[in-house]
This record gives C-alpha cells, structure tokens and sequence, in this order.
C-alpha cells in the first residue's frame, strides 16, 4: 500500500493523470506536454477554452502566485487523493494507525500531512492573504491601478529589482503579463532587464513565451548598453534564438526583435579594440574572446524545443531558411562567420546538428538547405548554393548520402 501513497503524492496532470514537474518553469496557466490539455497549476481545473491564463488571474488573481500559496492549494489536493484510498480501504479510526504501520509517516510529513488532517485544507481562492509575499515594486505591478502608485514608489527609493520567493522581479511580472507602460516605467527607473529567476528565466523569455515581441524588443535595446551577456545567456538557456525563428513568417513584431538580438550577438564576438569606452559585454561579465564566441556558437547551434506549435528540433538557421527570411538568414550566416573559419561555417549550411555542432553527417532534412529546397524558397536556395559553392563546401555536399540522394529529378534539373 506505501507505493499507492508514494503515487498519489506525485503532482500529475488531471486529464491524463502523466506525472509533473513538481516545480515546472512558468506560469501556473499550464499544458500538459503528454495530452495537450490546459490546466490550473494551483486548483488543477481543466481549461474548456485551452488556455488557463483567464482562470488563473480570474479566479487566483496572478499568473505567478507566492510559493506557500501553490503549496497550500497542493496540499489540499494530495489530502483528497489520499482520504479517497483509504476511505476505500479502512474506517476512518484506523487510518492513522495503518499508515504508521506501512511507514508513511515521514513522506506525510515532508509534505505537511502528518498528523493527518480530519477535514480538507481549505486554502484561500485568491491570493489576497499572501500578497505580503510579494515585495512592494511588485504588487503595484501586478495592481490594475497601481502605475502611478509604482512610481511613487520608486520616487521614495523602493527597490527596483527586488526579487519574490520564485527570483522574480517587478520587470519579469510586468513583462509576461504585457504591460507595456509598466515595462517602459521601470526600464526608465533603471529596472535591470538581464536578471534571472530561479528557472533562468528573465524579462526577455517571459515576453516571448507569452508573444508580447515589441515588450521583448525593448528590453533587448535596453541591454546593449549594459548587461548584454547576461542577456543572451538566457537567450541561450532558453533556446529563445530558435523559438523566434520559428515565427518569423507567422507572428507579427518577430522579425525586428530577432534583428536585434542577432546583431547584439554578432557583436559580442568582434575584438574589443583600442576604444576606452567599456563595449557591452564587458559590462555583463565574459569578456573573453573565447568565452563570447562560445556563447555565440551555443546560440547558433541550439535546436528549438518540440511542443505543441513547435515540432521540429531545428536550429535558428534551418528555421529562418524554412519560413524563407532571407535577410535574416544571411544576418545569421555573417555572425557564423565571425565565430569560426569559413569552413566550420560551411558546415553549418549543410546541417544543423549539434553533435558536433554544424556537423555535415547531419540529416539533410535538418539543414538550410533542405528546409529553402522544401519549402520552394528557391531564391533563398540559390543563395545558399552560392554561399557554399564559392567556399568549396559544394564537394562536400555531393559526398552527403542524403544529399546526393536528393539530387535527383527536379533538384538536379535545378542546380
């Protein structure tokens, strides 16, 4: 019986009951990975609509309640799984003796069930007796009102960037949810964009996950001046360069942001040079050249993460080739080449594997040049072609099983 209870104090999902990260990075507005179904992180109501963000904030009132305030409504859950076996195996008198017997006592424990509560935790619907969890900045953010409020605060010397019990600052909260005017409020009071949470998160990935790119591309322009490494560490941690190429042909505000991030990361691999001013990502730590072109190489090599809008595990360079984006095609093969020789960046047009990265054994059908060619982005192919024709990368192409596979009929009759 100890493993059944072992079981039920799993976090699992309520549609498909798939066992979950007890501590997932995000929002509580959550989607199975297993089922595709959406879900309150907190209470574990299943979402009708898809999309649990109107119930989290409507009903819990925050996309990132206090962390005592989620084990509280957890807790509330395990006690209901739990009363439910035994009450299907033993009379209420016996329950706590049985579980003494099977050794349980010490799992209970760790998660506030020991002694046994007679009745259901009943934590509160609403977070309104937690919010002293929240420090000042971030409670007026997340106020409907509080903008005025918020810089009053700041006025008075409130902490900018202090931080809630999860790592995350009043700019993290301002910019998932989408509020611009809060964002740009604090971005003036001197907010720093490049902080992380506990899940190395920061400002930047919550504005992407949640689309709000002109709030993303804010804070990039806010970074070139300071903490630009810092920035693209969690660019790179969170495999945001691929994400954005993904949409570069179907979600508006994507292209000028992915710009920006491009040309802030091609920057970090040129020399310093002789200037006394401190360049960017000095400022943000890594100033080796080795460590800065490593960084960049980790970019252009991260494949993006398979979900539900997303099923391929391409890279930012396969991507920008399949939604066609030429200009920013070539913006990511100039950066390639400041990073390594022509030849190791020739490798990255013939495929897109990260073991080694841009390796040339790797699927064609993860390559640039395959996803131009599928796609009937023909422009974009021919200059691909050039690109390695004029490198000698063209030998090695013909000597690629799957290409040579593929030059046959239509393709041949093109090149």
């Amino acid at each position: 019986m100890l493993h059944k209870v072992e079981e039920l104090l799993h976090v699992v999902c309520p549609s498909c009951s798939r066992i979950i990260d007890p501590t997932p990075n995000g929002c509580i507005a959550m989607r199975c990975a297993h089922c595709s179904k959406a879900f309150c992180w907190c209470c574990f109501q299943l979402a009708p609509s898809g999309d649990a963000h109107a119930h989290a904030m409507s009903e819990h009132g925050s996309y990132f309640p206090p962390l005592a305030y989620v084990a509280a409504w957890h807790r509330r859950m395990r006690w209901l799984g739990l009363t439910a076996l035994l009450g299907k195996r033993l009379d209420p008198a016996d329950r706590a003796s049985a579980l003494e017997a099977i050794g349980a006592v010490p799992l209970l424990a760790s998660h506030r069930l020991w002694p046994l509560p007679e009745t259901a935790p009943a934590p509160p619907m609403r977070i309104d007796a937690f919010s002293e969890a929240y420090p000042p900045t971030i409670r007026l953010v997340l106020a409907d009102d509080g903008l005025d409020a918020l810089q009053a605060a700041l006025d008075a010397g409130e902490d900018i960037d202090s931080l809630d019990d999860r790592g995350m600052s009043a700019l993290m909260h301002a910019s998932h949810a989408g509020k611009r005017a809060a964002v740009e409020l604090l971005l003036r009071g001197g907010a720093d964009a490049s902080l992380l949470d506990v899940h190395s998160c920061g400002a930047l990935s919550y504005a992407c996950r949640e689309g709000h790119f002109c709030i993303a591309g804010l804070l990039v322009r806010a970074c070139t001046d300071r903490g630009a490494v810092g920035l693209l560490h969690e660019i790179a941690a969170n495999r945001v360069l691929p994400f954005l190429a993904a949409k570069l042909r179907t979600a508006a505000g994507v292209g000028p942001l992915f710009d920006a991030i491009v040309r802030l990361g091609a920057s970090i691999c040129d020399d310093a040079g002789s200037s006394s001013r401190a360049p960017p990502w000095e400022l943000g730590g890594g100033s080796s050249r080795a460590a800065r072109r490593a960084l960049s190489m980790r970019m252009l090599s991260d494949t993006s993460l398979p979900g539900p809008h997303c099923y391929y595990g391409w890279t930012a360079l396969t991507w920008a080739a399949h939604c066609g984006a030429l200009p920013q095609l070539q913006a990511l093969v100039g950066w390639l080449r400041r990073c390594r020789s022509s030849s190791a960046a020739d490798g990255a047009l013939e495929g897109g594997g990260r073991t080694p990265p841009f390796a040339i054994d790797s699927p064609v059908e993860s390559s640039p040049l395959g996803a131009a060619w599928r796609e009937g982005h023909m422009r974009l192919f021919d200059w691909l072609l050039a690109e390695l024709t004029t490198r000698e990368g063209w030998a090695r192409e013909l000597r690629h099983a799957a290409i040579k596979e593929m030059l046959t009929g239509q393709w041949l009759g093109h090149v």
